[in-house]
């Protein structure tokens, strides 16, 4: 069932008091209801929540190979999806894993998918999904819209549009602002490489206008930047990124040079489709990377402060060829109290909890965990460079002091 979005946690001028206070920050750990649970076999899962009711992953029905080839030839296959609604302590998946259409079979490497909730009967879900290559087996990348309503079992997709050159796309949408502010639009962030490997790394703006028809308008795709010292702006570098935005306040994951993992924070400006990206900083060491940001920028619900981060990675990058299996996968907790601010990492870091490849975050509000009213659900493959399965796991925030 739909739940209406309900504000909870400290006011927003108690938040302010702690912080000014030098109060002790408050450390975030998860307590997984659901771990491993296989859903489907694929490649390379994605997933995404709406905020608040439903999540989607997505990921490519097969690719991959146990055997290496050089050079690497680039994994293609079609792409599939499923959908579930947010439960108390598990999602209630809709059932087997649907075809990506739009309208013919979608084909391509790595899809990425957001979801968008429309405030007000019949409360819909917009859905966007980004992937790259497909049509044309390269580096283009294409997009599309999509509607999911009454009983939310399938998406409803619109056409694939081009939307330039590049390199394992990453897409978000606000999961704020239209709970919040009720906005008629949703921000939305999409991040790719700019070549194959680790590149200069771009990022694009889009408002997502809701309705029958949901359309997006894109602003100009642009580098992201970092100060070089002398008055001039150098572009970051990276991998593998992955974005996600609260409040259009940004939080971007990637690999760096040498399996060093990197976020970068950033605040989005509305009126120009920009964002005012923060330098990089480097919080470890590890592979594929991924991350959520949940909070409207004044109270995280239930947790007091501004915005909590839920960080995912594999501690390698996979077993030796020809050799089946997967890798420790890691989780991080932490939260940020402004757009400039670093995340406060909760102690200790880097901890267990799977064993698989490539691992997707996203949280969410809960009004059913009335602990801090935000979980998060989790997918992976269970092994790595291979069509293998497709698990997920579900969790709530517990906080303590």
């Amino acid at each position: 069932m739909k739940k209406a979005s309900v504000t909870m946690g400290l006011a927003a001028g108690l938040v302010a008091l702690l912080l000014a206070s030098g109060a002790k920050a408050q450390d975030i750990t998860i307590a997984w209801k659901v771990t491993d649970h296989n859903l489907s076999n694929g490649y390379l899962p994605k997933v995404a929540s709406d905020g608040q009711n439903t999540v989607a992953i997505i990921d490519m029905s097969s690719g991959g190979s146990v055997v290496p080839v050089f050079p690497p030839v680039l994994a293609i296959s079609a792409f599939q999806y499923q959908i579930g609604a947010i439960e108390q302590a598990s999602v209630l998946w809709a059932g087997a894993p649907m075809d990506l259409y739009g309208p013919t079979l979608q084909i391509g490497h790595g899809p990425s998918i957001a979801l968008a909730f429309e405030t007000g009967y019949p409360n819909c879900d917009d859905a966007i999904e980004f992937h790259q290559g497909g049509q044309d087996k390269d580096g283009s990348l294409w997009y599309q819209l999509g509607k999911n309503c009454a009983k939310f079992k399938d998406i409803h997709w619109a056409d694939a549009v081009r939307h330039g050159i590049g390199y394992n796309a990453t897409v978000a949408a606000d999961l704020n602002s239209v709970q919040a502010k009720k906005d008629p639009t949703v921000t939305v962030v999409e991040v790719h490489q700019e070549a194959n490997g680790e590149s200069n790394l771009d990022y694009t703006v889009g408002a997502l206008a809701l309705g029958h028809s949901p359309s997006i308008t894109w602003g100009e795709t642009t580098a992201i930047t970092e100060s070089n010292g002398n008055g001039g702006a150098t572009p970051v570098q990276g991998a593998l990124p992955t974005v996600s935005v609260a409040n259009n306040f940004v939080v971007l994951v990637f690999e760096g040079a040498d399996g060093a993992l990197m976020y970068s924070t950033g605040l989005v400006d509305t009126t120009t489709s920009t964002i005012a990206w923060n330098a990089p900083v480097m919080y470890g060491n590890g592979y594929d990377p991924t991350v959520s940001v949940f909070g409207d920028g004044t109270t995280t619900f239930g947790i007091s402060e501004p915005w909590v981060v839920v960080e995912a990675h594999q501690v390698a990058s996979g077993p030796p060829p020809l050799l089946n299996g997967g890798v420790s996968l890691v989780s991080n907790t932490g939260f940020l109290t402004g757009s400039a601010s670093p995340i406060t990492w909760s102690t200790p870091m880097n901890i267990a909890y799977a064993t698989g490849c490539n691992p997707s975050v996203a949280l969410f509000f809960n009004n059913e965990f009335q602990a801090t009213n935000v979980s998060l659900a989790e997918t992976h493959e269970t092994e790595c460079d291979i069509t293998s399965g497709v698990d997920y796991g579900f969790g709530d925030l517990l906080v303590s002091e």
